[in-house]
């Protein structure tokens, strides 16, 4: 149960819920962290990275690109677009 959040000068006990983390088994992050991502894939047994940034880091830096050109990462794009839409219809 988490703890109750401030709202100004009164707290609101309404809010609840539950978070379960991951089973995470390895976690590569950092400058040049690229290199070694289909070493560790290949040491772990996966065949898919699971790839977390925001939109500045494709558009503005080669990043992303470079990690495609490995062809272990097929992009899941505007994730966060498709869940505001969805909210909106609703």
């Amino acid at each position: 149960m988490s703890a109750p959040i401030m709202q100004g000068s009164s707290i609101d006990s309404t809010l609840r819920g539950a978070y379960t983390a991951s089973p995470i088994k390895y976690m590569l992050y950092g400058r040049g962290c690229i290199t070694s991502l289909p070493t560790v894939m290949a040491n772990l047994g996966a065949s898919k990275a699971y790839i977390i940034t925001g939109r500045s880091l494709r558009e503005k830096t080669p990043v992303i690109s470079r990690i495609e050109e490995t062809k272990i990462h097929n992009p899941l794009r505007e994730v966060g677009e498709e869940e505001r839409e969805e909210r909106e219809v609703r």
